[in-house]
């Protein structure tokens, strides 16, 4: 069978929804309902079957103190009361929505209750992450997923120019490139960025370091006293200098600051010894954001861009800049501002990288034989993807690749579900906007290591499809034969909403 799930016509969804209510819904007792009504916002947003006599269920939107929203109820079916579960949430979740996902087990008993809203404040800026209970024991001691929250993004950065300096650049584009520093520098302020400037050619010269920015009372008239060396260009050598003596203590780098070296030279390395195999490594061990400026007409050729693509971070088209002449290196001192900037955590109009700033971890969650697993649909740029929380061991984040343009906006891990084919299980999560149709990706273990194995994408724009889902086992032989999936604004001239029937690949 195709690697791509087959989906059912509506026609066919049709008689198989009506097979499947006259099979197992006879025994719902419709006239003797139990109602469980509270006067909490919210209550009712979520329901799990907690054991045969009560359900839990959740009001996200109810405040329970200062910045703190949603609660847990506990409703016995005997008497139609519910009470509030009590657990501990901690000053830092805060505004977290308890109760937005909410799973259960019963052999044994687990309980997942998630909010995905947790507000956190760094300096100016407020991100949104998650927080889960996930409880094994009716006595209400729960285990916090994640077990804190992560820590705010680096505030602060050190910035390394590395620039040419070599016979090939003429004394007034060298000019050019000192007044392209000079901006990009005072568009920066002290100290949250720190500076420092080194040239090469085949020789090499510090001209000031972070520490001496920082000690200067006119930082930008360190830029006056740079003469050009001239040259041959070895740029490999270059970077190994700055990463060794230049992001170190003793020059004034900062410990918890990040590190970004910004390369700018015309054209390929010449006669240097070292290749970029024996430096690259050593800038990302020290986790250095490396972004590279061609400029000229030199890197029109298949072997200098690939030279930029060597020494440029990744994914390299973010940390690639190409211009054809130092004329035009002004025109991207603006771009360049706002990639650093992004580098914390903010979003600008040309470049992101949030990573999980914004995850909204426990958006949806489902129990797995494996453990907890918890939708993350904001990480990466709202790629989104999932974590998995075996025991005793650190988590697992299932996506899509971090790379993949393709996943940009998607939502992946909106809605999660296990399926089960034979004892093997496979998890299915759902990204109702990618490319704005959405899609269903099924993910199994391979050499432990989670993989997307199939997948199934939505016909209608804005539908958003893979909002919800749900495995079927049809005859009931502890295997899954379906995924229902939802697509709640899918609409026609008769109708609104649809789901779609999707028999699981069976390889």
């Amino acid at each position: 069978m195709s690697d791509h799930l087959a989906m059912a016509t509506s026609r066919t969804s049709l008689l198989l929804l009506t097979a499947l209510v006259s099979s197992v819904c006879f025994n719902l007792d419709t006239d003797k309902l139990t109602i469980f009504s509270m006067d909490k916002a919210g209550f009712g947003h979520s329901v799990a079957q907690y054991t045969d006599s009560w359900v839990v269920v959740g009001a996200p939107q109810e405040t329970t103190a200062p910045n703190q929203t949603g609660g847990l109820y506990r409703c016995d079916y005997s008497t139609g009361t519910c009470e509030p579960i009590p657990l501990q949430v901690p000053r830092e979740a805060v505004n977290m929505s308890l109760g937005l996902s909410l799973t259960a087990a019963t052999r044994p008993f687990q309980l997942l209750a998630c909010g995905p809203t947790v507000h956190q404040a760094c300096q100016e800026n407020v991100y949104l992450s998650g927080l889960c209970f996930f409880l094994t024991s009716h006595s209400w001691q729960a285990q916090r997923l994640p077990s804190a929250l992560q820590e705010c993004p680096r505030q602060e950065q050190d910035i390394l120019f590395l620039i040419d300096g070599s016979g090939s650049i003429s004394y007034n584009n060298f000019a050019k490139m000192l007044s392209f520093i000079k901006a990009v520098m005072s568009q920066f302020q002290r100290p949250s960025a720190q500076f420092s400037l080194m040239q090469f050619s085949n020789k090499f010269l510090v001209h000031f370091t972070f520490k001496e920015f920082m000690d200067s009372s006119d930082p930008l008239g360190l830029l006056d006293s740079v003469h050009q060396l001239k040259g041959n260009t070895h740029t490999a050598s270059a970077i190994s200098l700055a990463i060794n003596q230049l992001f170190s203590a003793s020059r004034g780098a900062r410990k918890d600051a990040s590190k970004i070296l910004i390369i700018i030279t015309d054209g390929q390395k010449t006669g240097d010894r070292l290749s970029y195999q024996d430096v690259i490594p050593m800038a990302e061990a020290a986790g250095i954001l490396r972004y590279a400026v061609g400029v000229g007409s030199a890197f029109q050729n298949r072997d200098s861009w690939k030279e930029l693509n060597d020494i440029a971070s990744r994914p390299s088209h973010e940390y690639i800049f190409k211009v054809e002449n130092f004329d035009v290196l002004r025109d991207i001192q603006n771009q360049l501002k706002e990639k650093i900037f992004a580098i914390e955590g903010t979003q600008t109009s040309r470049s992101s990288s949030f990573e999980l700033e914004m995850s909204q971890e426990g958006f949806s969650a489902v129990l797995i034989p494996d453990g907890p697993v918890l939708g993350a649909v904001g990480s990466f740029d709202w790629s989104g993807g999932a974590f998995l929380y075996p025991p005793n061991t650190s988590p697992t984040f299932i996506n899509m690749s971090q790379e993949n343009e393709d996943m940009r906006d998607s939502y992946l891990g909106y809605s999660t579900e296990l399926a089960l084919w034979k004892g093997v299980q496979s998890l299915v999560l759902g990204a109702p906007r990618h490319q704005h149709t959405g899609k269903v990706v099924i993910f199994i273990q391979e050499s432990r290591q989670w993989r997307p194995k199939a997948e199934v994408t939505g016909t209608q724009i804005g539908s958003y499809f893979g909002a919800s889902l749900c495995s079927v086992d049809v005859d009931r032989d502890g295997s899954s034969d379906l995924v229902l999936i939802g697509a709640p604004h899918y609409y026609d001239s008769t109708r609104g909403g649809q789901v779609s029937v999707c028999p699981l690949p069976r390889r």
